[in-house]
């Protein structure tokens, strides 16, 4: 039986322990590419980061494994030059990592991952050199390999290249914060060890202290993910606290006493005088309150056509109380999208209100819809009497009701309101809503 020597004992542990470590970096690539949908930049690196790592342990074991085997020697070499251009590609890779990291929060410069990516291009370039010059590596006629007298040089390129990735974490410390900077520290420090320790010990260095380093790298992603959704969650939280409030406000700024006192005085003058036409409108009065209350309750969108209905029911009332003053045309082209509940009633309340009512002769509102390149469009256009959106902006009022409409369109459906206006001519306001809010798409979404 042949014995095991010390020296063979060692190789054996050491492949055991890269295919181990191959293992548990393969399981956190796994793991990183199932439900990856993230466009970050630090996040695909060290996806890429975790597989040339694999690839450079499994590599390195097998020469372990194979180093004593006479029959493998061309292929334990081919695997050394692998192993070692892997080492340059991980060196540039750690870098990369940082840098994608750190501009999450803060501008690094573009020319850092430039001057890197040259670097170790320079660093694989001159080990091939060395290595067929003998300076740096070279195989002994029974086609082993051993460190030349330069070796130490190469193993230096690296050290170079980790103190400055430690520097770069230093320089940007207080924008990516004191945990993460001491966790970025340990990621360069550990193959910075492995890399001086190699100069003199050949056994596990550099490879065991870039796995600790990928593993911390690991952990600081996914430290920043899980910080990520918490703050999108308390995001949304705040959202929907902002939208129940919105809801309420418009609710209150709706139901205004002044335009109940008015169409109960015109309802009761109708009574009067006719008492069919006072029915009628007694049905769109209760109609607009009803919309009204129900909109307190509603966190999603409503169909447009049932907004239209408000919208109507309001107009009917207004112009119950100013007859011909008040005209009103509707073109109408598109009703299958969704909207906010209580979104275009606002816009059309402010039109009469202080546009065409403010007009000594009255005038005409039209709202019309219909579908632009990827959108939904509204339009409420009335020829009353303008103004200056930069004066209305500095004039001190809160405006509630647009500044609440239009949140909700942003927040309820990702879509935008545009108001235009011109003194004396009158104002349009555009309400454009994503083709994706259609009706069709919304059931779809129900049901799926």
């Amino acid at each position: 039986m042949e014995m095991i020597t010390l020296d063979r004992c060692v190789e054996l542990l050491s492949a055991g322990m890269e295919l181990f470590a191959a293992v548990i970096c393969a399981l956190l690539l796994l793991g990183g590419l199932i439900g990856y949908r993230e466009k970050k930049m630090s996040r695909r690196y060290m996806l890429i980061l975790l597989g040339a790592h694999i690839i450079m342990l499994l590599c390195d074991a097998m020469i372990w494994l194979w180093i004593d085997k006479v029959a493998y020697i061309l292929i334990v070499q081919i695997l050394y030059v692998i192993t070692y251009a892997l080492g340059c590609v991980i060196f540039a890779l750690f870098t990369y990592c940082l840098t994608s990291y750190i501009s999450e929060k803060t501008h690094v410069p573009h020319w850092i991952n430039q001057f890197v990516r040259g670097y170790c291009v320079a660093i694989l370039l001159l080990w091939i050199a060395g290595m067929f010059s003998g300076l740096l590596v070279y195989f002994d006629e029974n086609g082993l390999i051993h460190y030349g007298d330069y070796y130490w040089v190469s193993q230096m390129f690296g050290v170079v290249l980790l103190i400055g990735d430690m520097l770069l974490v230093l320089k940007y410390r207080k924008e990516i914060g004191t945990a993460d900077t001491i966790v970025l520290l340990l990621y360069a420090v550990f193959p910075l060890i492995g890399c001086i320790l190699q100069i003199w010990c050949d056994v596990l260095s550099f490879y065991l202290g870039t796995t600790f380093s990928v593993l911390l790298y690991y952990i600081v992603i996914y430290a920043e993910h899980e910080r990520a959704l918490m703050f999108q969650k308390n995001e949304l939280m705040r959202k929907e606290i902002e939208l129940s409030d919105s809801r309420t406000r418009i609710l209150i700024n709706q139901i205004q006493p002044h335009f109940l006192i008015n169409s109960l005085v015109t309802i009761r003058h109708l009574c009067k005088r006719d008492t069919a036409e006072a029915v009628e409108t007694i049905d769109h009065f209760s109609g607009y309150l009803r919309e009204s209350m129900e909109a307190l309750t509603l966190r999603q969108g409503i169909p447009f056509e049932r907004e239209l209905e408000t919208v109507k029911n309001y107009l009917y009332l207004e112009q119950k109380r100013f007859g011909d003053k008040l005209q009103v045309r509707y073109k109408i082209e598109e009703m299958s999208f969704m909207v906010p509940a209580l979104s275009v009633q606002p816009i059309v309340e402010n039109a009469v209100c202080h546009g065409i009512r403010k007009k000594l002769k009255g005038g005409c509102l039209t709202i019309a819809t219909y579908k632009e390149d990827k959108d939904y469009v509204i339009k409420i256009e009335d020829n009353g009497v303008g103004f200056l959106i930069d004066e209305i902006m500095k004039d001190g009022k809160n405006h509630v009701g647009i500044a609440n409409v239009t949140s909700r369109i942003e927040m309820m459906c990702s879509g935008q309101l545009v108001i235009s206006s011109i003194p004396t001519q009158g104002t349009t306001v555009l309400i454009r809503i994503p083709i994706r809010y259609s009706l069709e798409e919304s059931r779809e979404e129900e049901h799926s």
